[in-house]
């Protein structure tokens, strides 16, 4: 058990990398949660029932890249 600070202390950046991954993935699955959330919404259940063409997507902006990743996941009615 005496080497586990040490053999962390060599992985570190694979350990920093896996926790980065964790994090992007449940800030992913947030999206892809608040997407169904919004889509549940009365004002956007009653601009339908008018007729009116209402989408919500869901995308994600990732800080360390600067990309706007689409994370394919969409509800509603296309324009």
């Amino acid at each position: 058990m005496r080497h586990l600070p040490r053999i962390f202390e060599n992985n570190r950046a694979w350990a920093a990398r896996r926790e980065a991954g964790r994090w992007r993935r449940l800030s992913e699955l947030n999206v892809v949660s608040q997407v169904r959330e919004l889509s549940r919404l009365a004002i956007l259940a009653s601009a339908r029932n008018e007729g009116h063409p209402v989408t919500v997507h869901g995308w994600i902006y990732d800080l360390h890249d600067g990309l706007l990743k689409d994370l394919d996941v969409s509800s509603g009615s296309a324009p």
